[in-house]
Formats: C-alpha cells, structure tokens, sequence
C-alpha cells in the first residue's frame, strides 16, 4: 500500500476523493419506504388498515433515519484514498483510519458510485454511497474511471 502514501499528497494513480453531506440520499430512503408503504396497503384488503397504520410508524422512523443520513456521525466516512491497485485508505470522521482493498461489486453509474471495501482483517464488505452532491465532480469522474478501468 505505499501508493497511498502518509504525507498527505495525491500520488500517481490515487484518487483522494473528499465527502461532503450525503444531499439527496434521504430522497431515495424515502422513497424505497414509501413503495413499500404503497405496496402494503394494496396487497391485501383485509389488512389494508393495519398495513397502513404500521407503514406510517415505519415512514415516521425512516424520515428520522432519513435526517440523520444528512448528518456527520462519528463513524461516518469523511475521506477515501484510492490507488489504482484497489488498495483503500478510508478516513472517518472520528479521524480513525482503516487500511484494505477494494471488493468486487463495486457500482458505477453516472451519478452514483457504492465503493465495496474490507479491511485488512475484515470478513465483511463495507460500502460508501459517493453521489454529485456529496463529491466534487472531477474526483467522481476520476472515481469512475478507476473503477471501471482498473490498471
């Protein structure tokens, strides 16, 4: 991983990509919610008025998710270092740092990016949601392109 580097500075072939608040994403979890709302209460007329009632409990919950998706947490991720040999250094907002490597089934499209990543010692993928708003245009762009065209 010494593409990464310490000292702060974007070398060849690294793409240092730096989150801002996630803007639309509680648009979408929104969204998702009220589909499954809409398809509660349509499936099954007996149930209707219970499938209403529990939906609108669980829109009231995924609205307060929703706004707190906007917020900085503590383990939210503040910064992504990415090499073009799938090596990560992932920075929260805590100010830890992890070290790990890229998985596959990482996301790519125009306007949104899901980055799948394990840390060294990590049995899990974790990912991160980088959209337009949330990361400068060019980083994203340049995100986008080492994705999909890996050296």
């Amino acid at each position: 991983m010494t593409s990464l580097g310490t000292n702060g500075l974007e070398s060849a072939g690294t793409v240092r990509v730096i989150l801002g608040p996630a803007g639309f994403l509680w648009v979408l979890w929104s969204l998702g919610n009220l589909v499954g709302l809409w398809t509660l209460c349509h499936c099954n007329a007996r149930l209707g008025v219970l499938a209403c009632l529990g939906g609108c409990v669980q829109g009231l919950i995924a609205g307060w998710e929703a706004r707190l998706l906007t917020k900085r947490s503590q383990n939210a991720v503040d910064r992504v270092d990415l090499s073009s040999r799938g090596d990560v250094l992932v920075h929260r907002c805590s100010g830890e740092r992890q070290r790990g490597r890229v998985v596959a089934g990482c996301r790519v499209s125009p306007f949104l990016v899901i980055l799948y990543w394990r840390t060294e010692a990590g049995r899990y993928a974790d990912p991160v949601i980088l959209d337009g708003r949330s990361v400068a245009p060019e980083k994203l762009r340049k995100l986008q392109v080492l994705l999909r065209h890996p050296l």
